[in-house]
Order: structure tokens, then C-alpha cells, then sequence
């Protein structure tokens, strides 16, 4: 019986064993930690379409050149998106819109700033006193600005204000397809704009000197613009300033990450079109007045800005 009782208990001792075995292999085991993607995978989804997008921005401008010019010109960032180029008021003092036909079916957008010592003269006054003041013997500044915005972007404004304080009468244009202008941009365009606007400040400003100032992109126009006068009309401008120029196009965009120039762009999505020139600087052929500066070179910074 001793025995018995012992195999007995040796069995009930064996079968809690496997009972137990059982009951350990039955836990769920732990799962290993998956990472932040893994846990969030709409984020993940998302990343993934950014970075396709990013992959297929250069095939899309390599067959469709044209989208480039979004990309150079910046024109559809109309900031600041909710000013009234009409009123300029609101920004400046001592400023009128007007508007002027530069071709048949392209009308801009323009903004005279007088000088400032003239502030008090100006107020209440219509378009045709401001035409008359650019006849005062003070110079009159073509402001050729960056790309992206309008005329009404902050430091462009401030920029007006800065050389209206000076002693400067300051004619700044939103080029074709920018701002509340009509027409669609293009290198050849913003010549033809330039120009226009260059005739209509010179037919009412006398022997007041006439600069082209640039800023960025408008360094290129305000050079070929230059170029053109000198070389079809023979006219000199009186001074050209440079704010952040570049060599040529190609040049500057090598600076954007997001793809390279094709020769096309600049001609409207032309892949027929030569690739478009350097740009060169001209010196200004005469000093500026003296409050000014008193040397014909006038230096320039390379950033590339808007």
C-alpha cells in the first residue's frame, strides 16, 4: 500500500508539472516594440507622398519646361495676398497707382513715390501732380524688384520709404503677370515693361537722372533692359544698381535644390529657343548725386533673394 500510495503521488505530481507547462505556453508572449512609423501609419503614408512628390518634380519639368517658369518667376505668390495695390496709402505716404499700357493687351501696375521733402505737397493731389513733380530736377529711381510678391511686399515698401526719405522720386512696377498685372511673364516681356516705363518717366522728368535699380531677378532685367537702350536706341542710362545680381539663370538656380534650368524656361516653354545669355553688369556712365554716392561703380552683394 506504501507503494501504491507513492506511485499514486508521484503521478498527480507529474500531471501538475504538465498542467503548469500547459499554462506557461498558453501566456501570450511578448510582441516586439514596433517603431514610430509602424505606429502611425497615416504618417507613413504621407512621407511616402511627399517624397514621390519630390522624385517626380524633376521628370515633370524635364517633359513639361514650362512649369519651370512657375518656379523661376514665383508669380502665383501674390503676397501680401490681401493688399489693395489700388490704395497704396495704406502703405505709403506720398504714393499714387496708375497704370500703363507697355503693349497691346498688357496693362501694369505701377507706384509713384515722390520724395519725401514733398510729402506735404502731396496730399489730397491727383495723378497729374505727380506726373508734373517728376519734373523736379530730384532723380528718379526705376525699381525692378525680386521674384515672388508684388510691389506691396514689406521690404520692398520699406525699400520706397528709405529712398523717398533720401530725396528720390521711386517708380516701382509689378511686371506682367505679377500682382494687378495683366499678361503672362516672360524675359522679353518684362524688356518690353521696363522700357514702356523707362519712355513714360523720361517724357516728364526732364534732365532728372533716371536709374534702374534691381533687386535680384530684376538685376537681370534691369541689365538687358540697359543693354537694349544702348545698343538699338543708343541711349545710355544714367546709373544701374545692382541688389543681389547673379551670372545668368542657370547659375542662380543651382542654388535651388529642388531642380535645374532647362534653356526653355525663359522663352515661354520654347525648347527650340537658345539657351538665354549671362547677364552683364554695365556700369553706370555717369556718378550718382551726391547724397547718394560719389563714384560711378556702384558695388553690389551676391545673395539670392526674392
Amino acid at each position: 500500500p506504501g507503494q501504491g500510495d507513492g506511485d499514486s503521488g508521484g503521478a498527480q505530481a507529474a500531471a501538475a508539472a504538465a498542467a503548469g507547462g500547459s499554462s506557461a505556453r498558453s501566456q501570450p508572449q511578448p510582441q516586439p516594440s514596433r517603431g514610430w512609423l509602424g505606429r502611425c501609419p497615416r504618417l507613413r503614408t504621407l512621407l511616402l507622398e511627399l517624397l514621390l512628390v519630390y522624385i517626380s518634380v524633376p521628370f515633370l519639368i524635364r517633359l513639361f519646361p514650362a512649369i519651370l517658369t512657375k518656379f523661376i518667376f514665383l508669380n502665383f505668390l501674390a503676397f501680401p495676398f490681401f493688399a489693395d495695390l489700388r490704395q497704396p496709402a495704406l502703405l505709403l505716404n506720398n504714393t499714387v497707382s496708375l497704370r500703363l499700357d507697355t503693349e497691346p493687351g498688357v496693362s501694369v501696375g505701377i507706384w509713384h513715390t515722390v520724395p519725401g521733402s514733398r510729402g506735404a505737397e502731396a496730399r489730397g493731389q491727383e495723378q497729374s501732380w505727380y506726373e508734373e513733380a517728376l519734373g523736379d530736377a530730384h532723380p528718379v529711381i526705376i525699381y525692378l524688384h525680386g521674384n515672388g510678391g508684388t510691389r506691396a511686399a514689406s521690404h520692398r515698401v520699406q525699400f520706397m520709404k528709405l529712398m523717398g526719405a533720401a530725396g528720390f522720386h521711386i517708380v516701382a512696377l509689378d511686371y506682367r503677370g505679377y500682382g494687378d498685372s495683366s499678361g503672362y511673364p516672360t524675359e522679353s516681356g518684362f524688356t518690353t515693361d521696363v522700357l514702356a516705363l523707362y519712355d513714360w518717366v523720361k517724357a516728364r522728368s526732364g534732365n532728372s537722372s533716371v536709374i534702374f535699380w534691381g533687386h535680384s531677378l530684376g538685376t537681370g532685367i534691369a541689365t538687358n533692359a540697359a543693354r537694349k537702350l544702348q545698343e538699338e536706341r543708343g541711349v545710355q542710362v544714367d546709373a544701374v544698381v545692382l541688389e543681389s545680381p547673379y551670372n545668368s539663370i542657370r547659375e542662380a538656380a543651382a542654388h535651388v535644390p529642388i531642380t535645374t534650368v532647362s534653356p526653355a524656361a525663359l522663352h515661354g516653354g520654347c525648347p527650340r529657343c537658345p539657351p538665354p545669355a549671362p547677364v552683364a553688369t554695365q556700369q553706370a556712365s555717369r556718378s550718382l548725386p551726391g547724397r547718394f554716392t560719389g563714384s560711378s561703380r556702384v558695388s553690389s552683394t551676391s545673395s539670392w533673394t526674392p
